[in-house]
């Protein structure tokens, strides 16, 4: 009995008990034929059956997931945070202002520090020609003057820094009438250095406030003021541009903006962190308007209301970041802030959301094409989360009001070692330490960071736009001047972005497992309107109501400006609806014994049962495998003895 037999036996004693479909069959037919056919139909079925379970086995092991799209209703959400950014980067006044108080401070302590703080600020105002802009402006500057922060600022406080009557021009702003000792201003301004020199100053000159002051007011037109030459502007002489030259010019073979935008990062970032705050626009304006009745300025931002509510304080809700391409923004709600008033609601609509007015202030935006737009971008993010306004931004119209209606949406993905190995925290990357100010995880700051990391690497310098992520603010920037000759930094930048956008760099930077985004839709209407524009300006302190009516082309400038210089905003859920993105295990235990079970049982019927007899019919086989081998081994030995020659009794027969 050979293996081959024992092989056929314990097979068709297996095939004549079991109950796998087909395969009894095959070995109880009687018919050769239909034997064959059933075995045939066995194996084929058996070849689907593995290949089915094999599928299921690696499909449960490359961890896939599902995606579910749920809308669950909330009773309340907790608030975004809201970034408000004017699209102007640096403003005129301001910088111009700075830059005279920079130089007072170098007159009195000239200081290596002071002096190269000077040396940037001539140039940023050379390049922004902000000085040409306010002096273009206050040469022209004999008719009628604007009450209040439409143009007035502009004018005073050129008025401040031109120095006319005295060594200091101490009256910065404010109303003539108002103080009646210099002591007392130099007071208010809190400047110890400012005051000692005023005072002596002032002693010594005797000067008066009214003289200092620098204005004549006309009887005949209240509103009329007439200035008296600016030492300031004495003696600069600018060009007005025409609009048509009588011939296009050849377009410049490098987009002029970015040659503007790395010139102005040169000079940017160069300067103190302080400066760079002061010359963008402010929260809140620190100067007074010179007028004949006593005004309070305008900031940037005009009004914030929640439900009713003021949240315009700076100090209990506002955080400041300073962006390259937008200087100055401002953020409500942050969650870099834990005393913010903003915290949760439970109804929908505009009475329920934020209402936010700005002062965008086109009479100081910088001359170049540093702003080519004028408005406000505003981003609505997680209080969390970095304000990205390039990626995330809405762009609001001067002279509009913008309805934005939000619909808050969770994606939900699984981390590792499901395909998406999202991240829920810096921790699982390694740039932890990198990190401290930007306490959410987020794809793209990481991706940031890593382009930081490797740019610093490879070229010795930081990507200026991004450079307030990561703790790069201190580092070297790269000069991205297309037109500066031998640029070793635009060289290396561009062969590394190209490399960077290839996938050479190996950023360690995933999705994250937790990701809120704020879908918006959005409305715009003409803002104020005809009927509502003056209302606003006695609001807002800009006419006095004494002076109305006021006469036509008066009213039509006041009606311009405002249109030019004004922008409302109302930010509120539509619903309180939830959409859910998450991702689900494809396969939990259960579900994977099922798949298992239905890939055997779909083409053969092979139950778990059915195992123990798959089982019981191996453990059979090798029985009596190892029963053949034992046994034949020692009959081969029990034979081969017989066979064997006794060599000494054959000796002995000789």
């Amino acid at each position: 009995m050979g293996i081959l037999h024992i092989l056929s036996e314990v097979c068709k004693n297996f095939g004549k008990k079991t109950s796998i479909a087909g395969l009894n069959h095959a070995v109880n037919s009687s018919s050769h034929l239909r034997r064959f056919a059933w075995l045939s139909i066995f194996f084929i079925l058996m070849v689907f059956t593995f290949q089915t379970f094999l599928d299921t086995v690696l499909d449960f092991t490359s961890y896939p997931v599902l995606t579910s799209v749920n809308v669950t209703r909330k009773f309340n959400l907790p608030f975004p945070a809201v970034t408000i950014c004017n699209l102007n980067r640096v403003q005129c006044t301001n910088l111009v202002y700075t830059q005279y108080q920079e130089s007072e401070k170098m007159k009195l302590s000239p200081t290596n520090g002071t002096i190269d703080t000077v040396q940037l600020l001539n140039e940023l105002v050379d390049l922004t020609k902000c000085l040409e802009q306010l002096c273009n402006k206050m040469n022209k500057f004999v008719g009628p003057v604007r009450v209040g922060p439409l143009g007035n600022y502009v004018d005073t406080t050129l008025l401040a820094i031109a120095n006319l009557k005295c060594p200091v021009s101490i009256h910065i702003g404010r109303n003539c009438y108002y103080y009646k000792s210099i002591e007392e201003e130099a007071y208010k301004l809190n400047n110890t250095e400012l005051y000692n020199r005023s005072i002596e100053a002032w002693n010594y000159q005797k000067c008066k406030a009214e003289e200092a002051c620098s204005y004549k007011p006309q009887s005949d037109v209240p509103l009329q003021v007439r200035f008296e030459p600016l030492k300031f502007c004495e003696g600069k002489k600018f060009k007005t541009p025409s609009l048509f030259k009588g011939k296009f010019t050849k377009r410049h073979k490098n987009p002029l903006i970015m040659v503007e935008e790395a010139k102005f990062f040169n000079i940017f970032f160069k300067l103190p962190i302080y400066i760079q705050n002061a010359i963008g626009h402010q929260f809140e304006s620190k100067l007074q308007y010179i007028h004949q009745y006593e005004l309070t300025t305008k900031g940037f931002i005009l009004s914030c209301q929640y439900r009713g509510e003021s949240c315009l304080e700076k100090n209990a809700s506002w955080t400041m970041i300073n962006l390259p391409r937008y200087g100055n923004c401002y953020t409500l709600n942050s969650m870099n802030y834990p005393y913010n008033k903003l915290q949760s609601t439970s109804l929908t609509g505009a009475a329920n959301g934020i209402e936010l007015s700005f002062f965008v202030d086109q009479d100081n935006y910088i001359v170049s094409r540093l702003s080519e737009k004028a408005g406000v971008r505003i981003i609505i993010h997680e209080p969390g989360d970095f304000p990205l306004p390039d990626e995330n931004g809405i762009d609001l119209q001067p002279g509009t009001a913008t309805s934005i209606a939000i619909q808050k949406s969770d994606i939900i993905r699984l981390p590792k070692p499901y395909k998406s190995e999202c991240f829920s925290n810096w921790s699982e990357t390694p740039y932890e330490n990198m990190t401290l100010d930007h306490p959410s995880y987020s794809i793209i700051v990481c991706q940031r960071i890593c382009l930081q990391k490797w740019l610093k690497q490879k070229c010795g310098c930081t990507h200026p736009h991004i450079r307030q992520i990561g703790g790069f603010s201190k580092r070297k920037i790269c000069n991205i001047t297309p037109d500066a000759k031998e640029n070793m930094d635009y060289k290396c930048f561009l062969e590394f972005i190209e490399r960077f956008d290839n996938g050479s760099y190996n950023c360690q930077c995933n999705v994250a497992c937790l990701e809120v985004d704020y879908s918006c839709q959005n409305t715009v209407s003409t803002w104020p309107s005809n009927e509502f524009w003056e209302t606003l300006a006695l609001e807002l302190n800009l006419i006095d109501e004494n002076l109305l009516p006021l006469p036509e082309t008066l009213e039509n400038k006041f009606r311009t400006d405002i249109q030019k210089n004004f922008v409302k905003t109302d930010i509120y859920y539509q619903t309180m609806s939830v959409k859910v993105i998450e991702q689900i295990p494809k396969y939990s235990y259960g579900t994977f014994i099922a798949g298992l079970g239905g890939s055997l049982s779909l083409y053969l019927g092979i139950a778990i049962i059915m195992i123990f007899e798959i089982l019981e019919f191996i453990i059979d086989l090798f029985s009596r495998l190892g029963y053949y081998f034992v046994k034949g081994n020692k009959v081969k030995n029990h034979q081969h003895q017989k066979q064997k020659p006794n060599i000494s009794s054959e000796i002995l027969k000789y």
